[in-house]
């Protein structure tokens, strides 16, 4: 995994209300002995309450697991009324191991989306994900950004298994035909 102290990646800490933002990476997943949240990419760090956003795979918070998960905070903390983040669109596809694929994440302002190759993966109700009030500012103790796992529970963990090709963030929401040339290009299809 790799982390960046927040200091040194001013272009990635994305917050506010006009705390837009894409994140696509292009990634092979791989079997697990038993199944768990995998992070792939974000500013998330549940341990001190600095979550702001992350792309996950395999988040079982409303429903069935081996979906893409795009997690947004404009608190930091849980959800009110949940023990822990609720918020973000979740596509609808299960994502097989032993395969590419391209795996997004977008946020306008107003709602969330989970994108697969260069598609918006839509299920009944969580994608697109409304959530307005834009994302959380950890301030100068905020999250540091991270790849393939996430400080949670006071220790590193979250851990992505499988292949990482590429990973591109953008600090505005992508159209949908700029993900499908994102897609293309990567040779996910």
């Amino acid at each position: 995994w790799l982390s960046i102290p927040r200091r040194e990646c001013p272009g990635l800490d994305i917050h506010g209300k006009d705390g837009h933002l894409s994140v696509v990476a292009w990634i092979n997943r791989s079997r697990t002995p038993s199944s768990h949240c995998e992070f792939i990419a974000g500013q998330w760090n549940e341990s001190n309450q600095g979550r702001q956003y992350g792309l996950f795979l395999n988040v079982k918070v409303w429903g069935p697991g081996d979906r893409i998960f795009g997690h947004l905070s404009n608190c930091g903390g849980p959800s009110p009324g949940y023990k822990y983040c609720m918020d973000g669109p979740m596509g609808g596809t299960d994502i097989a191991c032993d395969e590419w694929f391209v795996a997004g994440m977008s946020y306008d302002g107003q709602a969330g989306y989970a994108w697969l190759n260069g598609e918006l993966d839509i299920p009944s109700g969580l994608n697109p994900y409304r959530i307005a009030g834009g994302l959380h500012d950890g301030g100068p103790h905020g999250s540091d950004f991270t790849v393939g796992a996430v400080d949670r529970s006071g220790e590193i963990g979250n851990f992505f298994s499988g292949r990482i090709a590429a990973l591109a963030v953008y600090a505005r929401a992508l159209t949908p035909a700029e993900m499908h040339v994102l897609s293309c290009k990567g040779g996910a299809r």
